[in-house]
């Protein structure tokens, strides 16, 4: 299984390793490739299926995704303000339609995206204000 930053951990531990994004050799779109290419490690593995399961091992997949986006939303918002406008700005699309995510925090990097290319209409579609 992939490993993701956060993933399993609580949102203090992976916004900790958020702190390290900006350090080192490899700049943020590399990053940014890496992460999507974890998360379409853990995409193909949740369309697999579990090796084994027991009687009382239910995963409800939407439920793991929501949390999964939800435990990851600073990193996500990271690489929007990192990744928006320059040369790798598509791999925004992947990660805010990414089979290995899901819920309002998914619904949020949407409309964050749609918002940040100037498409305030869409981002109000997607977060409608009350």
């Amino acid at each position: 299984m992939a490993h993701l930053p956060g993933s399993g951990l609580c949102r203090r531990a992976s916004e900790a390793r958020l702190s390290q994004f900006d350090s080192g050799d490899l700049p943020a779109a590399g990053r940014g490739r890496r992460y999507l290419d974890a998360l379409d490690r853990i995409a193909r593995a949740e369309k697999a299926g579990p090796r084994s399961r027991q009687p009382w091992d239910y995963r409800d997949l939407g439920y793991v995704r929501s949390r999964r986006t939800s435990d990851l939303a600073t990193w996500h918002e990271m690489l929007l303000e990192r990744l928006s406008g320059s040369e790798a700005e598509d791999r925004l699309d992947r990660l805010a339609w990414h089979p290995a995510l899901g819920g309002s925090e998914l619904t949020f990097v949407q409309a964050r995206l749609a918002e940040l290319r100037g498409d305030l209409k869409g981002a109000r579609k997607l977060v409608p204000e009350r």
